[in-house]
């Protein structure tokens, strides 16, 4: 639970299924189902991600076992698709998204790159298709090894 000044109380719950695959599991697959209330929602908001990914190098030398995000990742490429809706009574669909995720070193271990196309429909704007590109820099200030390949 939480609070927050422009919603009051409110609960977010989250459940997170992966699975490395591949000959070198390099190969991510990842469903994410999570749900929202405060105080000021009309109900329910829900979304459902599905995630396929390719990871050929994690920032830190880990088990691939334990789970990680697009930010653990020293290179990525990947597809994101999500849905969204909420529910006051029947269950209503408000939008969908679809991502490509691409993430590289720039500079040695510390700053890297993202570049992040995607396409979003919205309920209310009619289904209309609105595109545009993510473009961030992450600088890491804590110390890092050389990453896991």
């Amino acid at each position: 639970g939480y609070w927050k000044s422009d919603e009051g109380f409110g609960n977010i719950n989250s459940l997170v299924f992966y699975s490395w695959f591949g000959k070198r599991e390099r190969g991510i697959v990842r469903s994410t189902s999570a749900g929202r209330w405060t105080e000021e929602t009309d109900g329910l908001e829900w979304e459902q991600t599905f995630a396929l990914g390719y990871v050929p190098a994690l920032l830190q030398r880990k088990t691939r076992r334990q789970t990680v995000s697009a930010h653990d990742a020293a290179r990525l490429i990947g597809l994101r698709y999500s849905m969204f809706g909420h529910k006051s009574g029947e269950a209503t669909m408000d939008r969908y998204r679809a991502t490509m995720v691409f993430r590289f070193p720039l500079y040695k271990n510390y700053i890297y790159g993202e570049i992040m196309p995607e396409i979003e429909w919205r309920n209310e704007n009619d289904w209309d298709a609105v595109q545009r590109i993510t473009l961030g820099v992450d600088l890491l200030f804590w110390g890092v090894g050389p990453p896991d390949r």
